[in-house]
């Protein structure tokens, strides 16, 4: 043993010296071009490696990484799984199981396959010399001796029962597998299970017995007693000092069934472990999958799937690869065959070799010389790690001196542009790689070789100008040295222009006059990023457009529009952007409060009221309403009187215009310096709502009149809504994006807005069950964050609503699921997809259910009626719909409105929610008669501000039969996904039931 810890002493020694000046692996011919590689001893003869490469068939990357070990030191390969052989653990859970033993783990891999329902791996697993699954029956195994070595291959395990009271030996006995039909017969130990029972989920025959001793080993006998045997429903328990003996009652093996039956209790039986005797003295052992390479050659299957892989290989030498390789991951690793596979380890050397659990089960981990927390070095394909049957850990056996014996510099590789620089992180170890404080950085002596570059009086490296490779030294005294791997590139591939407020690249970008924003690059070699700063490029622009400095602000020109371009450059590389400088836009009325800037008294042939009837409001809830008369005026021109003054720079105007069809003319009178001037500003040809932009001359102080030209009918009413102004030409018809998001009581939304650079907190509502609800919003970052109230396992509603600067509203909810408790007052929601609703809006006091002898119905699927509709949006509504119940209503049939309902149906035709029906000059309610979806969506967005977006309906093929007085609701419920057709129509004029409408209030919330 000692001249072969010398050899591999030796051995290692002149390995690190190559890697010093060459790379751990110089290239991987199966899998493409190399793009990078680093590697740093982690431990005593312990080396962690990680290599990129490029794969033109792909046109992907792949990574690895992976550890070369060295047997015979004081690290040392265990195996390690949960507290139990059934059920899969974590990588965090196995290490701090193996801490509570006493074990200092150090690195470590995923191991076996297993069944992902149970966590039961499928080979064979030996852990401290104790069996503790039995083998597969056609997969090897890895073994790891007391000293590390390892052995790979089949130990052919069979486990043997035999008694002078069974007909025969039974033989292929599974130890600590799922006992299945086709299973045969199972051996148990107390192990297998957090129960201590078989886990058996089917009929079982079971015999427990009576042992001295519960360690199971290799080429080993336990000598018996049957204690009891048992016919089971469910799992079997297994005491103290017992085994268990399970076949399944309906086995495929009916002959070992009748056998097993044949024991009684007192009966002797001998267990008997046969294997392999090279596997004798194996102390660690875990199943593996396909066989790779064996004596040197590629035995892989052909099977052409690509995958992250883990894969274990053993070289002449008798050291051990460990080695993932990630996949699945655009821009990071592909992925690889088991063909591509078995050739990599051959280049690393291995000649023997075999696949372990991959996919989302590839995963390897560190400790980084220095730090006292393992790190998971790969990237799991699946965004997360997953739980493993268990792992393959690497230990420190060795005791801590904590005497500094090494230092450590971080990052320990280097890829940086010309003119680029780096801080270090100093770490430090004892003799066995254990943690120690590390000395201050200015007590370390920084020296570059091959003038790649110098450093400050901070220690802080600056990279030269030219392209070079070379060597960090930090010294701490002559033994306690550290070296990082520097590569200086002066001429990149490719430069990336990042947005550093969205934090992403971008090839446009969109600035209002005199903004400024942060830009900065970024810079690729060989397909992989550079380290760099903002003042490592050369900032230019074109066009007039504004400055920037050397760091990347830019500032733009105080300009209303423009365009130009933003470059970036280094070495004889550059990359530009687009730049478009905007116009900007603000509020100047929106109508939405008991004065305007049109109020005026009464004029002959003019009024000017605030209107509340939403189908003529265009944002929010109120609109300007002019009545004109050219008649009564007397003139065939009417001045209506505006305050409208400019308190800024504006040089343009846009406002919202319901017109009357008329065919009269709009004009603008508006003051400036010189004196007022009149301005085109639209023909009344036209009805409905329409956006009117119009230029103000220069210098422009405020609106004074608008001018009414008789060109068409004699008389009219027009409504106006939303004037804004503006720099250039300010039109935002798009409505705010929010992204809504909970973790952890916490909601977080980003709120952004295509036109405008911010939105302000105060154009923001956030409730939470219909109440308002605190928040913080960040302008900056363009983040909303908000502490939601303690989790109580009930069901809750979310919703932020945001208007951008010109009113148009965005809506995001979602929705707190009730906890596993979760209430259900109704005895026929049952299983119903409408019950969670109808609880929510129960607790709420919007729904009561009907009273039956059984006990309380919602009846869910009958149409609602009228009345019931009338009193649902009053509970719905709250203190909103109070005050109202001296209201005298007009309805032909109001004395068949129930009692029940009268109180609610007073409160919404008083706040001219629900109007009726106009029948032969008659008005009707019809409290009794189903209410149809249009009916439903009209009233309910008469209770909604305006300017959300609205939907277009020819998507549904009924659209045509939405009623005229119906349509603006319609499109704006469907736009927020309050409302939903089915199967291509959206129903207009089919009635609701019950439970349709709890879902559309609910959505409400």
């Amino acid at each position: 043993m000692r001249n072969f810890k010398s050899r591999l002493s030796l051995l290692l020694a002149v390995v690190l010296v190559i890697s010093a000046f060459t790379g751990w692996t110089a290239f991987a011919a199966s899998f493409g071009d190399k793009l990078y590689g680093s590697s740093l001893l982690i431990g005593e003869k312990t080396r962690l490696a990680n290599e990129i490469y490029w794969n033109a068939g792909y046109t992907e990357k792949i990574t690895e990484n992976y550890i070369e070990y060295y047997p015979g030191g004081n690290v040392v390969p265990i195996i390690s799984h949960g507290n139990d052989v059934y059920g899969a653990a974590s990588f965090r859970a196995v290490v701090e199981k193996a801490t509570t033993e006493g074990k200092h783990v150090i690195a470590g891999i995923n191991g076996d396959f297993f069944n992902m329902s149970t966590g039961v791996p499928l080979g064979m697993t030996i852990k401290d010399g104790l069996l503790i699954t039995s083998e597969s029956m056609s997969n090897p195994a890895v073994g790891f001796y007391e000293d590390g070595t390892a052995i790979i291959g089949r130990a052919n395990l069979n486990i043997k029962i035999e008694s002078p009271y069974l007909s025969a030996p039974i033989g292929s006995i599974h130890l600590n597998k799922t006992v299945t039909k086709a299973s045969g017969v199972m051996l148990y130990t107390r192990v297998f299970g957090n129960d201590n029972t078989n886990k058996a989920t089917i009929p079982t025959y079971n015999v427990l017995l009576t042992v001295d001793s519960e360690e199971l080993r290799l080429n080993d006998t336990v000598e018996a007693t049957v204690e009891s045997v048992s016919n089971a429903t469910g799992p079997t328990f297994i005491p103290p000092g017992r085994l268990l003996l399970t076949i399944a009652s309906e086995t495929d093996y009916p002959g070992n069934l009748a056998n097993l039956s044949g024991l009684v209790s007192g009966d002797p039986v001998t267990i008997t472990f046969s294997a392999d005797p090279a596997w004798n003295d194996v102390v660690h052992a875990v199943g593996a999958g396909e066989k790779l390479v064996t004596a040197g050659v590629n035995v892989a299957p052909s099977n052409a799937e690509i995958h992250p892989r883990t894969a274990l290989g053993v070289r002449n030498d008798g050291s051990v690869v460990f080695y993932t390789v990630d996949g699945r991951l655009s821009g990071h690793s592909k992925g690889v065959t088991l063909a591509q596979l078995a050739n990599r380890m051959l280049e690393l050397g291995c000649v023997e070799a075999v696949n372990l659990d991959g996919g989302g089960s590839t995963a390897i981990h560190s400790i980084y010389p220095g730090e006292s927390s393992i790190t998971n070095v790969n990237k799991p394909s699946q965004g997360s790690l997953r739980n493993c049957a268990n792992y393959i850990l690497l230990v420190n056996t060795a005791l801590p001196t904590g005497r500094l014996a090494n230092i450590h510099l971080y990052p320990y590789s280097l890829r940086m542009l010309a003119g680029a620089t780096q801080a270090f992180n100093v770490k430090a170890t004892d003799d066995y790689y254990y943690p120690v404080e590390a000395p201050d950085i200015t007590s370390l002596t920084f020296s570059a070789s091959n003038g790649i570059g110098t450093f400050d009086e901070d220690n802080v490296f600056k990279a030269g100008n030219s392209a070079k490779t070379g060597e960090i030294t930090a010294k701490l005294d002559k033994n306690t040295v550290a070296t990082v791997d520097v590569t200086v590139v002066a001429k990149p591939d490719s430069i990336s222009i990042i947005n550093q407020a969205e934090g992403k690249a971008v090839t446009d970008i969109a600035v209002t006059g005199g903004e400024s924003i942060d830009l900065s690059a970024s810079a690729m070699y060989k397909r992989l990023p550079l380290i760099s700063q903002d003042n490592c490029y050369t900032w230019s622009v074109s066009g007039g457009i504004g400055e920037i400095d050397e760091n990347g602000r830019f500032t733009a020109a105080n300009i209303t529009s423009g365009t130009g371009t933003i470059t970036a450059s280094a070495g004889g590389t550059s990359a530009s952007i687009n730049v478009r400088i905007t116009s900007d836009g603000w509020r100047l009325e929106t109508f939405e409060g008991s004065t305007h800037i049109f109020q005026t008294q009464p004029l002959p042939g003019l009024s000017v009221n605030l209107n509340t009837d939403l189908t003529k409001v265009r944002y929010g809830y109120q609109s300007a309403q002019v009545n004109y008369d050219f008649a009564i005026a007397g003139e065939n021109e009417i001045y209506v009187p505006s305050s409208l003054a400019f308190t800024r720079k504006t040089n343009s105007l846009n406002f919202w215009v319901y017109g009357d069809g008329s065919g009269n003319t709009m004009n603008l009178i508006v003051s400036t310096p010189e004196g007022v001037k009149e301005i085109i500003g639209t023909k009344l040809d036209f009805t409905g709502w329409k956006m009117i932009h119009v230029n103000l001359p220069s210098g422009a102080t405020g609106l004074t009149y608008l001018k009414l030209q008789a060109t068409g009918k004699q008389a009219g009413t027009f409504y106006l809504d939303q004037v804004m102004g503006g720099l250039g030409y300010y039109v935002d018809l798009e409505p705010p994006q929010i992204q809504m998001s909970v973790s952890e009581q916490t909601l977080t939304a980003v709120v952004s807005d295509g036109m405008d650079a911010a939105i302000s907190a105060s154009d923001m509502v956030l409730t939470y069950d219909v109440q308002p609800l605190q928040f913080q919003y960040n302008a900056n970052t363009k983040t909303l964050t908000a502490a939601l109230p303690p989790a109580d396992g009930a069901m809750h509603r979310i919703a932020l609503v945001v208007s951008d600067e010109s009113g148009n509203l965005a809506r995001s909810s979602l929705t707190l699921p009730w906890g596993p408790e979760a209430p259900q007052p109704f005895i026929d929601m049952g299983t119903h997809w409408g019950k969670d609703n109808t609880a929510f809006l129960y607790l709420k006091g919007v729904v009561n259910g009907v009273k039956t002898d059984s006990g309380l119905a919602f009846h869910p699927d009958r149409s609602i009626t009228r009345a019931e509709f009338a009193v649902l949006m009053k509970n719905w509504m709250g203190e909103e719909a109070a005050g109202y119940e001296h209201i005298v209503l007009p309805f032909e049939d109001a004395a068949d409105i129930p009692a029940w309902a009268l109180e609610s149906v007073k409160a919404m035709y008083g706040m001219g929610i629900i109007m009726g029906t106009a029948k032969e000059g008659k008005v009707y309610f019809n409290p009794m008669g189903a209410i149809s979806r249009q009916e439903v969506m009209t009233i309910i967005g008469r209770t909604q501000q305006r300017g959300y977006a609205e939907a277009d309906l020819t998507k549904f093929a009924d659209y045509g039969q939405v009623a005229d007085w119906a349509l603006p609701y319609v499109k704006t419920l469907v736009q927020q996904q309050v409302v939903s057709g089915y199967d291509g129509k959206v129903w207009p004029k089919d009635p609701v039931t019950r439970a349709q409408v709890a879902t559309i209030i609910t959505g409400l919330y």
